[in-house]
């Protein structure tokens, strides 16, 4: 069914999806033994090729923590269970992904595998061609990685296309000219099956892709790629809003690493409120977590230990103007994430202590501001004109005053005597 050597990989789980209510019927087992694990029986499903070809199997909770291996045939029958009768059996039923190999139908769905198919056909030249178009906000990057590859040719070069994985734009419905397609567009990769071995990662700049495979001989030439979005999520933030985990309030994806770097206006300290925290629980939070840091590195002073679980209740507050948020997730065990509250407070001024800065606020700080400086002017202003009408008010009563003395001089000068009858 797979002409790859991801026979020989450690991961041939990541073939199949599992399914707790359903079971083989009895007309499709083709095979009956014990293993140690689902990932043995997921092996030998692989490697069964005669007489008939394997498609399905299931695992039961068998005695000793091992477990019964059926395989079914890929044509299988299935029976569906009730949630009683599965948790009863113990039984885990697993099938092959469905892969599309070739055609124009758009691939969505954000993680999944690319599988050349086998065949003992040879042509001049087959082609394959996968046509991604993923679902995957906050990412720009699909990052395909080599999960098995297979090459009877060292320099493809000299075969044309043949031997050769081209992943390129893809095409747009609507037509553009072509100097705006080319500064829009992302490179193409172009290489041999023969300079990839496992474990390669490729990286396309863009959620749209034509993943191309040329082949002459599929079971000479053969590749298996697994693909999935890489998010950027480290950013220098200068103002308060929501952070949110990536994809919130779905499952984050696997193998993050987030960190958000808050600067706030100097005289300022930075809060942080969870309002939603769900992240992979285990001791020491080994593998997901969340740290806030009382600088823009990690060499700054801990706010916080690594934090993981379903709970955080308190507020963390900065001693500084900046903080640093990191997010971090392994490859298994996604949750939903976190949703937190980023405010940015005035420690010293003319607003509370306690009375948080949000978005709207910088306006309102410039507001402030120049009520102060027009406040200030207008009480030396109005100071101004009281003193001015009080010199006067003195003024005018002085000169009256040395017009009356004069007149009572002259009288007396004249020997004028004022009859008080």
């Amino acid at each position: 069914m797979l002409s790859t050597d991801e026979l020989y990989c450690e991961e041939e789980l990541k073939l199949f999806d599992m399914h707790f209510l359903r079971r083989l019927s009895y007309k499709s087992i083709i095979r009956n033994f014990t293993v140690e694990n689902s990932l043995e029986c997921a092996k030998a499903c692989v490697r069964t090729r005669k007489p008939m070809k394997c498609g399905a199997f299931d695992t039961v909770v068998g005695l000793n923590d091992t477990r019964n291996c059926s395989l079914g045939v890929e044509a299988y029958s299935i029976k569906e269970l009730t949630h009683e009768e599965a948790e009863e059996a113990g039984v885990s039923h697993f099938t092959y992904r469905f892969y599309p190999e070739v055609g124009e139908d758009e691939i969505t769905y954000h993680i999944g595998m690319l599988i050349s198919p086998s065949t003992t056909r040879n042509s001049d030249q087959v082609k394959f061609v996968w046509n991604l178009n993923l679902d995957a906000p906050d990412s720009n990057t699909i990052v395909f990685t080599v999960m098995s590859v297979k090459s009877w040719t060292e320099d493809c070069s000299k075969l044309g296309k043949r031997g050769m994985l081209i992943v390129k734009p893809a095409k747009s419905r609507k037509r553009k000219k072509n100097r705006e397609r080319a500064a829009e567009e992302p490179d193409s990769i172009n290489t041999c099956l023969s300079e990839l071995t496992k474990g390669d990662k490729l990286r396309f700049h863009s959620l749209k892709a034509k993943v191309v495979f040329y082949t002459t001989h599929l079971r000479k030439y053969a590749l298996t790629l697994e693909y999935e979005p890489e998010y950027n999520c480290t950013k220098t933030i200068m103002s308060p809003g929501t952070l949110k985990s990536p994809k919130y309030p779905g499952k984050y994806p696997p193998s993050l690493e987030c960190r958000w770097h808050y600067k706030a206006l100097p005289g300022n300290v930075i809060n942080v409120q969870m309002r939603d925290f769900m992240v992979e629980k285990v001791p020491d939070c080994e593998f997901d977590y969340v740290q806030i840091f009382d600088g823009n590195t990690t060499e700054a002073t801990q706010l916080t230990e690594k934090r993981c679980g379903f709970e955080w209740t308190d507020i963390i507050t900065s001693t500084s103007n900046q903080i640093l948020v990191v997010f971090v997730s392994d490859s298994e065990v996604m949750k939903t994430g976190f949703n937190a509250l980023v405010t940015f407070e005035r420690s010293t001024g003319s607003r509370r202590r306690g009375q948080r800065l949000t978005a709207g606020d910088t306006g309102d700080s410039v507001k402030d501001s120049n009520f102060v400086f027009y406040s200030l002017w207008g009480t030396a202003a109005f100071a101004f004109v009281v003193i001015t009408i009080l010199g006067i008010v003195c003024y005018m009563l002085k000169k009256r005053l040395n017009a009356a003395n004069a007149l009572v001089s002259t009288f007396k000068r004249n020997n004028i005597v004022f009859d008080s009858h």
